[in-house]
Order: C-alpha cells, then structure tokens, then sequence
C-alpha cells in the first residue's frame, strides 16, 4: 500500500468519517473504490463506507435522435463530434480496455491540416465520414431516445436489459479481441460468460431490495457493485453498505435536520439567500450548467425527486414554494416561515412519502459532504472546481460549512497491467510501454501541427513505415512532375497562342491603315505607284495572317493532345487518389494520435473496473492496482 493511501485511511479512521461515493453507472470505475475500501477496513473494521448509485439524474440522451415506432427506445450510440456531438451519457456506457469517451474533434484535424471538409465531400456519404472519424475509440452508451426522458430510478430493470447486454458483450468482446495469443482468448470468453451472468437476477447475493420482476435500474445496479467488487477482489466486500441518491437523500420531517441538507437553509434563508444565488451563478458562468433563471422566478439549485412524478427545481416566490417540471409548474403550498423543517413537512404532505431534495451538479457535492468524505478518482467531476468557488466564495461572506474533505484516488491502471505477467495484449505500439506510446503520440501531434505539407508527410510515412510508402511516395512525385511539366507545355503553347493573336491584331490594325490609304490613292490618278505597292503590303499582310492563323491551330491542336495524353494516362484522377491516400493517412495519425494522448490517461484514471477480472483471473493485475494507488485529500477552500 502506498503511504499516501495509508495515511488518508488512518486520517479517516482516526476522524470516524463516514466514506461515500456515487457513481451513474457501475460499468465504470465505481467498483475500484474497493482498493480504497481495504484500507480503510485495515484501520476500522466498523467505519462507515458507502456506495452509492447516482440514479436521479436522466437516463442517457441525445437530443434530436428518437427511435421509429415500433422500436425499442433504447439505442448503442458512440460519442463523436458529428450526429451526436450532443450526446449526455449517463447510468449505461463503458469502454474496452484501452478506450474511453474521447472523440476526436473538428478543431483537432484543423490543428494537424487535416482537409476534413475536403475528404469528407470526396466520400459517398459525408456526415457518415464525419462521424466516423470524431468517433471516440473503444466507447459506447446506451442512450434513451423515447418520447420522454425518464429518470434512472424510474426505469425498469426489464426495459434495458436487453440494450445492456449488447452494450457489455460488445465491450467484453472488443476486450477479449485485443489478445494477441488465440489461447488466452478463450478462457477470457468463460470469465466474460461468468460476467454477463452478473445480470441475472439469480445471481442476486442479498443486496437488491426489489423482486426479479419488478426490478428498478437502481437496483440491479445495487446488486452488480458488491458483486463486481467480489469479482475484482476475489472476496465479499466487508462492510460496505450499498444506496442510492434517491435513498441517501430522502426528504421529510425525520430527516430535515441531517447535516446534508445545511445548505438548503442558506438558500431559504433571506439573509443569506441572495448572496448564495449570486454566488451559484457566477460559479457556473460558462460551464454550460444552466443559470438558475432558467428554471423561473425564485429558482433554486435544488431538484425535488418524486417516485412516479419526476424531477423537478424547487422555486420559492413570496413565500410559495413551486415546483417546476418540464412540462409544468405546480404549486406546493405556503411557506410562511423559510425553514428546512416546514419544507418538509409541505412537501411529505403534497408529494408523499419517498421525495428526495438533491443538489443540482454544483450543489450536490457539498451537501454529500456535510456528513461524509466523498471519494472521487482522479479526474472525475468536472464541476468540482467550481463547487470549490462557490464555497470560497460565501466563506469569505461569513457563510462557512463543516464540510468533510474530498478524497481523490489515483490509480496505476496500466502501470500495474505492464507489471503483470498476462501475455501480450495489444496496443498502440506494439508492447511499447503505455506512457512511452503517450509521450510519442504527442510529439507526432506537435510535428504534424508545424508541418501542413504533403511531401513532408510522405517522406515521414516512407521513414517510419517502409516500403509500401516509399511506393505511393516516388509515383505522388512522378504523377505530380509528369502533371507539372505537362502543364508547362501547355502553358507555353497558350502563351504563344496569346503572342500570335496580338500579332494577328496588329497585322489587322496594318491592314485597315493600308486600306485607307488605298481609298485616297484611288482618288488620286497620280498616285498610282504608291496604291500598287500599298496593295502588295496588304496582300503581304493578308498572308501572314493566314499564316498566323494556322499556327494558332496547330498549338491549339498540340494543346488538345496534351489534354488527350493527360487523360489517356488518368494523371489527374491518380493525383486525386494519391492526395487522397496521403491525406487520409494524415487523419489516421491525427485519429490515433489524439486517443492516445487524451484518451489513455483518461482510461488509466478511470478504467473499467470488469477489465480486470476479464483478463486476469489470478488478481495480480488488482494487487499491483492496489499496491499503487496514491491517494489524497482534495480541500475545499
């Protein structure tokens, strides 16, 4: 154990604070948790630890997709930055080992001069190319795409199941895939088999709280995190309790005064209201998170979750509390004194029993940790820094929570998998050392960036990949000279073309003057001599013309077979496919490139917990994960 995990296991132990963690899906990294779980147990065998499902957020979406009649209102979607650019992946989306949600984006293939626009018009079909070039590698969701947007807690274990099976045999499979030695693919395949079977509900060990065939999302996914701890540690997790958000934040008389609901009062509070909601909104400018004028008049960033009616944002305007769903407002009642207890007798009242009172993203946090350490990889939750300015924000205000701290894990994830003895697994590289490969894949980025030219690109793909490049380079550079110097002759020849008509020009300006001097001569019977020999120039004249005339035609004509010969032997059409193939290699590069050095530290912070018993079923890869991960306490303020 590293000393930096044993110390904040001590610190947690000594301080008898409670550990919780909630995570949207359990086929992430939720049930990594259990290396920081084994040391806190080596400390206390007692303290509370609890994980949870976040599972009042919306099911995965992805706005202005919706499935034909008929079908299903699930979907396997990819993340790219086309069609679903605007996908929000939530509750059901993993990764194969290696992958993560990392789309390659537009601005990416700017910056290394990739012609995205140019080779996507080349194809049949460009949105298609689009997309499967921004794809993120080795990731997929399932995203709702139904007439409504249902909550996670509201969705039947029996709707998704059949989605969630393909979603991770589809990521068991790719996984498995990845072994370079057949044998050691086929006893992956029983251990992925013993996997899939987590889901049914026969392999239920205690945990879930609803019958097989009334099973909620939230709970088969409390069933699969202790057994997917087991599988990952070869034991039953000890002591760890097992909830959910809609659970952990239930609302009502009994539970008002818990200490997770202190910052609910700051906002029902007059006094300390409006600094609050000054404060929220200057901590989500330009995050995306919706300003809480969004939501009404007397928005608050507090979300009542109520079984069988929904999400909806608590409002509170001259002293009536509303509730805003989004189809409709409804008014609760009066709150003739602003306090938690009254709250929530007005809403067990007129919502029922089961309500919950949730943070919105930036609040959640700190009312997690108004009772317990929230335990957090490396990376996860993006909006914490800004939690983090709210809270700096109203303590310089005088307005100060005992907040407990915020305990990030760091794992080794491959690392640990380079430190294991499992056979060869393909990479990037071929076995080069997973940080190697970033470190490589980020200089190629920074040359691609500094070089837009195609013959540098081509002299790059001969040095580094070998003969079939030195092939497609020295026939680039002899379609291009034959084009080049084709061009030149036939430049030469318009040119001419062009000196021979001013000449032809200026022969017939010559022949008009001659011809007015012909008309004067006429008039003049003396003048005889001069008019034969104006008539001479004329005819002389007239002649060179002629001449003129046929040379133009014969350039004209060597023009024409200049063009004939250019597409008798199809120059333009091979320049065409080698640009292509040149350009289509530089987006390869680019592609690869850019999931290396953004997605494989992303994976190696929050991996998918199934890979490791997927490949190793000896758990020397957990160990050494175990062995390696760093931890610490992230503050506040």
């Amino acid at each position: 154990m590293q000393p930096s995990l044993q110390s904040v296991a001590r610190w947690l132990a000594a301080s008898r604070t409670p550990i919780v963690a909630f995570g949207q899906t359990v086929f992430w990294d939720e049930p990594l948790k259990a290396v920081l779980l084994a040391a806190v147990r080596a400390e206390s065998p007692d303290l509370p630890f609890t994980l949870g499902i976040h599972d009042v957020d919306y099911f995965s979406k992805l706005p202005g997709h919706r499935a034909r009649t008929g079908e299903p209102p699930f979907a396997l979607v990819t993340r790219n930055d086309g069609t679903t650019r605007e996908l929000w992946a939530a509750v059901a989306e993993l990764a194969r080992l290696w992958g993560s949600e990392t789309p390659v984006t537009l601005a990416d293939y700017q910056t290394a001069h990739v012609p995205i626009a140019s080779l996507a018009r080349a194809s049949n079909t460009p949105a298609e190319f689009i997309d499967s070039a921004t794809e993120a590698s080795g990731w997929r969701a399932v995203a709702y795409v139904g007439d409504a947007q249902p909550l996670a807690c509201a969705l039947r274990a029996a709707e998704l199941l059949p989605t969630l099976r393909k979603l991770w045999q589809w990521g068991i499979d790719e996984t498995i895939a990845l072994w370079v030695v057949p044998s050691r693919r086929v006893a992956a395949r029983a251990r992925g088999a013993r996997l899939m079977s987590l889901l049914e509900p026969a392999n239920d060990p205690g945990y879930g709280d609803c019958p097989p065939s009334d099973e909620s999302v939230t709970c088969l996914y409390r069933r699969l995190l202790p057994q997917l701890l087991a599988a990952i540690t070869g034991e039953r997790p000890n002591g760890l309790a097992v909830s959910s958000t809609l659970a952990h934040f239930q609302f009502n008389p009994r539970t008002a005064a818990f200490p997770r609901f202190a910052p609910v009062q700051k906002y029902l509070d007059p006094e300390t209201c409006d600094l609050c909601l000054a404060a929220y909104d200057r901590a989500v400018a330009g995050t995306g998170i919706y300003h809480l004028d969004r939501f009404g008049p007397g928005a608050l960033p507090f979300d009542a979750v109520i079984p069988g009616r929904g999400r909806a944002t608590l409002r509170l305007t001259e002293h009536q509390v509303w509730l805003r769903f989004p189809d409709r407002d409804q008014r609760v009642g009066s709150l003739a004194k602003p306090g938690l207890d009254a709250l929530a007798a007005l809403l067990d009242a007129q919502c029922g029993p089961g309500a919950a009172l949730v943070g919105k993203a930036l609040m959640l946090p700190v009312m997690i940790c108004g009772e317990a350490a929230l335990a957090l990889s490396e990376t996860a939750s993006a909006y914490l820094p800004r939690t983090q300015q709210w809270v700096r924000e109203v303590a310089a205000a005088g307005i100060a929570f005992d907040l407990k701290p915020l305990v990030r894990l760091n794992y080794p994830t491959f690392d640990a998998l380079e430190s294991c003895e499992l056979g060869q697994i393909n990479a990037y590289d071929r076995g080069v050392g997973w940080r190697d490969t970033v470190a490589a894949q980020q200089a190629l980025l920074d040359w691609l960036a500094t070089h837009s030219g195609r013959d540098d690109l081509l002299a790059w793909l001969e040095a580094s990949r070998g003969s079939e490049w030195t092939v497609v380079r020295q026939r680039f550079f002899e379609v291009r000279d034959e084009l080049r110097q084709a061009g030149d002759r036939i430049n030469a020849l318009r040119a001419r073309i062009r000196q021979l008509h001013r000449q032809r020009s200026e022969l017939a300006v010559s022949i008009r003057a001659i011809e007015r001097v012909c008309r004067e001569l006429k008039a003049t019977p003396a003048m005889g001599v001069g008019r034969v020999e104006a008539l001479r120039q004329r005819a002389a004249a007239v002649a060179e013309i002629g001449g003129l005339r046929a040379e133009i035609g014969a350039a004209a004509q060597a023009i024409q077979q200049e063009m004939r010969a250019i597409a008798t032997a199809k120059l333009p059409e091979q320049r065409a496919h080698l640009t292509q193939q040149v350009d289509l290699a530089r987006l390869e590069l680019t592609r690869v490139a850019v999931g290396v050095v953004r997605g494989l530290p992303r994976a190696n912070h929050r991996p998918c917990a199934w890979w490791l018993p997927l490949l190793d079923e000896s758990g020397a890869w957990y160990r050494a994960l175990a062995d390696g991960t760093e931890a610490r306490c992230e503050p506040w303020t």
